[in-house]
């Protein structure tokens, strides 16, 4: 009996292993876990190469790209992958809808830098409460870098969408890691750095775009039609998209201008530690968008279903341990990575990390949601979450409470996030 239950586990396991859903998963943790490190890398690199003050600006600028990234992108990043995922088969309608994508994610980023360039000081005001020449020239840093990471969004969301999923990574970690790191490390101050870090990446993506695009091939009727399909899928989610990243971009925004720099700081750093803790269920959003689209059009919804469910277990049970671990040692990292003078701010960690299970129930669902809604389901999940933090924030203020109610705010709003998304992920398995 013993003996039947052990080859009856290698047997499962044996198909496990052999599972392509399992192999998509491993490469993209294994990338995702050295994107992470570095992650941890670079921002320890800032605080040494650049001092308090710098780190605090690069953590805020990190805010502000993870707001204004998907605005820009009008959908695209979910709508491309989804596209060509469809029809793995259909090689020139593939690099057709890359170059519609390319093209509309990139107006409103050449049209916020021509704005930049009329009132630079005006805009750098906006961003960091200043206009001095290293404020505007951070500023200028912020939309060249930001044009150079919806190109690498587009690249990355056509390869997402081929299922070449090591080729995917293995961009993101050039365009994420190993040349940001690198900028950093050669340059002395903030601002050269990451021009360098934006003047890199732009020259990458477009190397990388011009080898896959045929723009022989180009015809004004294929350029139309694959616009049409980005857009209609795209443009009626960027509301949501807006929502989503201006949740996890608002509480760095609202420390700036309600309490300090220092504070936003700190607050902004809290927000990329909560990102970065998401290592093993970041991959999860990035294959099932691709997986739910195959097993819906091919009508096996039950097989749908084991899987997210099988998968959200075992990501709910990883991410409660993530968090024990998290809270208890956090101290020790704090201490380790900065200096003593920065443990008086591990309290607003510890209670950002409580978040962590939220995450994981975004995370594991956001792609099955993405491919069984076609209206933006994500977007008023998203929305109502952040008008429950900006109204919370604001209440809080005026009634004289300190940062740290405003963090219990923000979790509890990432809290409302997972528990929709959980609700809509019921209903859409009950249809």
């Amino acid at each position: 009996m013993e003996l039947l239950l052990a080859q009856q586990m290698k047997k499962t396991i044996r198909n496990i292993v052999k599972n392509a859903l399992f192999k998509d998963y491993s490469i993209t943790l294994i990338f995702s876990g050295v994107n992470a490190v570095l992650g941890f890398l670079m921002f320890k690199l800032v605080f040494h190469e650049f001092g308090e003050d710098g780190f605090f600006r690069f953590s805020i600028l990190k805010r502000y790209i993870g707001f204004v990234l998907p605005i820009v992108i009008l959908g695209l990043g979910v709508s491309l992958p989804k596209s060509i995922s469809k029809n793995l088969q259909d090689d020139a309608g593939h690099k057709s809808f890359l170059l519609s994508a390319m093209f509309w994610s990139c107006v409103l980023p050449l049209v916020a830098l021509g704005i930049f360039a009329l009132i630079p000081e005006t805009i750098s005001q906006l961003f960091w409460n200043a206009h001095s020449e290293m404020d505007v020239s951070l500023s200028l840093a912020f939309f060249l870098y930001l044009l150079s990471l919806v190109m690498s969004a587009m690249n990355y969301g056509f390869y997402r969408g081929k299922s070449a999923f090591t080729l995917a990574n293995f961009i993101e970690f050039i365009n994420l890691s190993l040349i940001p790191i690198a900028c950093i490390f050669l340059f002395s101050n903030l601002v050269d750095a990451m021009l360098a870090v934006a003047g890199a990446l732009l020259i990458f993506n477009i190397i990388l775009f011009v080898k896959i695009v045929d723009f022989n091939s180009f015809s004004k009727p294929s350029f139309r039609a694959s616009s049409k399909e980005l857009l209609a899928f795209g443009l009626p989610r960027l509301p949501g998209d807006i929502a989503y990243y201006f949740l996890m971009a608002a509480p760095a925004f609202v420390a700036l201008k309600f309490y300090s720099l220092e504070l936003s700081g700190i607050v902004s750093f809290g927000i990329s530690l909560l990102a970065i803790t998401q290592i093993i269920l970041q991959p999860i959003g990035v294959i099932s968008l691709s997986r739910a689209v195959d097993l819906i059009h091919s009508e096996n919804k039950q097989q749908l279903i084991n899987e997210t469910w099988g998968t959200l277990k075992i990501m709910m049970g990883i991410s409660i341990l993530m968090l024990v671990v998290e809270i208890v040692f956090v101290d020790l990292f704090i201490e380790l990575y900065f200096d003593k003078s920065f443990l008086k701010y591990t309290f607003i960690f510890r209670y950002m990390l409580l978040a962590v299970p939220a995450l994981t129930l975004f995370y594991s669902l956001r792609g099955v949601l993405d491919a069984f809604y076609h209206k933006p389901v994500m977007g008023n999940i998203a929305t109502g979450a952040s008008i429950f933090f900006i109204l919370s924030s604001v209440v809080i203020y005026f009634l004289g409470y300190s940062i740290t109610a405003t963090v219990i705010a923000y979790v509890v709003s990432l809290y409302i996030l997972g528990g929709l998304c959980f609700i809509y992920t019921l209903k859409a398995f009950k249809k």
